[in-house]
């Protein structure tokens, strides 16, 4: 990716210890250390973090300013404040702050912007009543079902899009995954923390597999208190047993494995982009959305909570995943199809967008936007105002969608403001004169005129694109938003009909020779 001119200051704001894990900081990191190869300047405020989180924050560039007591005791504010006015003096740019973590509440966020900045708020559960922020940001399979209230110009970056991978994962971009019969090299790796040992209960069910040339590396992260515990007991184990700790590149440690065993956190996504097949335990509250996702996706197993499970039933379930070729051959393509790697760069531009840049812009969708588009069509609101409204398999879909992404008689378009997608339109030519419109609007963007926006852009491309003279589309009567859309980029009700036991309205349009030089989806 190439940026123009110099980075404005970056200011992280994000704790990590043994209760909440590594995950907050982690992510963190992965977006500050591409932001400084950049060229920019990144400073991470953080409570008494762990030395080896001290050590690679330092290693990577990155300044660190000490938090001495974490939100809501006020110290936090009054050490933020004092970051932030210090990076807006650096820089005539107005500076950028991310907050990750579960403690920074509303207050919190709108007390920082009114200090001046422009904030990202990274969230997977919207669990606050209401956010203050220019950006959320939630890389989660279901975030497109979640509801964050806030104000109507915040941008939603939503789904594993926007999944913030550590550039030591970018050299495996496209990475060839052997599969083997039987999986012999087993990873065990619960993130940051694991402050149940859950490790422990994991090494001593893989101790009743009793397969000779299995190969199990055990990393422990920096803040696991129960490390010398660990050691102690992985002393008296067989030689194919192995304890690592402090791994620079765990990237390398996945392409080794056949199998994982993890948490549900951010190591479960960096799987999925290595092809890992994976067996995922839930260890917060705040993983339960990522791991069942996951699961329904095929891109690992979840086994929930590790204390509804005995060591038989663990042994088991990592037993017949060695053994099941075929679901690990699925996991690993569903994996590879979830995770691109470039969440990173995608999170980046949208930050560093220039003012100057269009707010809307037009694009042909392509085959990368397919897990997108299945996303928004599972959506429980188009399903409603579809005529099929049971769910849709990812299966079923990304065959319909490579077949309709190909066809001479379909176009298909995206819509995006300021580099973020909000917005689908497909028109299918029907006969020689028309052509039947379907359109949606993101989660999180609904209600702020796209619709009418998306069909003004789109309408008199079709017909040129397609050959046709009028374009038509149909909603439910109850779809007043749609129809609202329909009649104010142009369109006419031409007819009141029931289909499919609905009574629908039909909007039809006549296409209008676009003006010589136009370009490409350009507003009117």
């Amino acid at each position: 990716m190439q940026l123009e001119g110099g980075l404005p200051h970056l200011l992280l704001r994000a704790d990590a210890d043994p209760a909440q894990g590594a995950g907050h900081v982690m992510r963190c990191l992965a977006l500050a250390e591409s932001w400084h190869r950049h060229g920019g300047q990144v400073t991470l405020l953080s409570s008494r973090l762990n030395p080896a989180l001290r050590q690679r924050t330092e290693t990577l560039g990155i300044s660190l300013a000490e938090i001495p007591m974490s939100h809501p005791h006020t110290a936090d504010l009054r050490s933020s404040f004092g970051a932030l006015e210090k990076a807006s003096r650096d820089s005539a740019e107005l500076p950028w702050v991310v907050l990750d973590g579960y403690h920074f509440d509303t207050a919190y966020q709108s007390l920082l912007r009114s200090a001046g900045c422009r904030l990202m708020v990274t969230d997977d559960t919207a669990h606050l009543p209401r956010y203050d922020a220019d950006i959320i940001l939630n890389h989660g399979l279901a975030a497109q079902r979640l509801t964050y209230n806030c104000a109507p110009d915040t941008l939603f970056l939503l789904g594993p899009r926007f999944a913030l991978l550590r550039p030591e994962f970018q050299r495996w971009h496209g990475v060839v995954r052997h599969c083997p019969e039987v999986a012999r090299k087993l990873i065990v790796t619960l993130g940051g923390s694991d402050a149940e040992n859950t490790t422990l209960k994991i090494i001593e069910a893989l101790e009743q597999i009793l397969a000779p040339d299995l190969e199990i590396k055990v990393v422990v992260g920096p803040l696991n208190p129960h490390l010398a515990e660990l050691q102690q007991s992985m002393a008296s184990l067989s030689s194919r047993f192995y304890l690592e700790t402090s791994v620079p590149d765990i990237a390398r440690l996945m392409a080794w494995a056949d199998l994982a065993v993890a948490a549900g956190g951010i190591t479960s996504w960096e799987l999925a982009f290595m092809k890992v097949p994976a067996l995922i335990f839930i260890l917060a509250d705040n993983q339960t959305a990522a791991a069942k996702g996951l699961d329904e996706f095929g891109t690992a197993r979840c086994l929930g909570r590790p204390e509804y499970l005995n060591r038989e039933e663990v042994a088991s379930a990592i037993l017949n995943l060695m053994h099941d070729k075929e679901g690990r051959q699925q996991m690993s393509k569903r994996g590879e199809v979830l995770i691109d790697g470039r969440g990173v760069e995608r999170v980046l531009k949208v930050m560093l967008r220039s003012a100057s840049e269009e707010a809307l812009r037009l694009r042909a969708a392509s085959q990368e936007d397919a897990l997108l588009l299945w996303q928004w069509a599972s959506d429980a609101v188009t399903r409603r105002n579809s005529f099929v409204s049971e769910p849709i398999s990812w299966v079923a879909y990304e065959a319909w969608y490579a077949e309709k992404i190909s066809s001479t008689d379909t176009q298909f378009w995206i819509l995006e403001c300021q580099h973020v997608p909000i917005g689908q339109i497909r028109y299918d030519r029907t006969d020689v004169h028309t052509g039947r419109i379907s359109f949606s609007i993101a989660p999180g963007f609904r209600g702020r005129n796209l619709g009418t926006q998306i069909l003004r852009l789109t309408a008199d491309l079709a017909g040129q694109e397609l050959g046709v003279s009028v374009v038509e589309g149909i909603t439910f009567l109850e779809n007043r938003a749609s129809s609202h859309a329909f009649v104010k980029a142009g369109f006419e009700v031409i007819e009141e009909k029931s289909i499919a036991g609905h009574v629908c309205f039909v909007f039809r349009r006549s296409c209008l020779p676009l003006h010589s030089g136009e370009p490409y989806g350009a507003v009117h």
